[in-house]
């Protein structure tokens, strides 16, 4: 096969994955949402932190700026997923945990998104699945160094 036709096999298959409508199957959240709800629980479990997780740290996790994350907060303290709190050894920091209602809406979420990754891994099979995250990470890994060496000749 021609790099040319490589290279429209590559975009199209991740296009592919871009359509997949998963927001679809849940009420009222989005995938962005629910991937911050996830963020924060772990990172709480982690740090074995009551106080949760700082604001910094959750755009650090999710490789997004502080104003991006700011938004998506927002959105969630208004459905009452999520609570902050200033730190009061340092007032310049936020911390954010998930409330009740947040703890059970991710517990929904994650629970659909494990029958989904569990289906998935049966039909494609456990060897054939390992094979796809390694291809996928190693091509994650080589398009990071391309974009960086993309920035670095321009």
């Amino acid at each position: 096969m021609e790099k040319d036709e490589l290279r429209r096999l590559v975009t199209s298959t991740m296009q592919r994955f871009q359509r997949i409508n998963i927001s679809s199957l849940f009420d009222n959240i989005s995938q962005g949402e629910f991937h911050t709800l996830e963020m924060i629980h772990r990172q709480t479990q982690q740090a074995h932190e009551e106080i949760g997780v700082t604001v910094s740290e959750l755009a650090k996790c999710q490789n997004t700026s502080l104003p991006a994350v700011s938004r998506n907060l927002r959105t969630l303290e208004e459905k009452g997923w999520i609570e902050r709190s200033a730190d009061p050894k340092d007032r310049r920091n936020t911390y954010v945990y998930l409330t009740k209602a947040g703890m059970e809406k991710e517990d929904e979420v994650a629970s659909i998104f494990d029958a989904l990754t569990l289906g998935v891994i049966d039909r494609v099979g456990e060897e054939n699945i390992q094979k796809f995250t390694d291809i996928c990470i190693l091509m994650q890994e080589a398009m990071q160094e391309e974009v960086e060496n993309y920035l670095k000749n321009k």
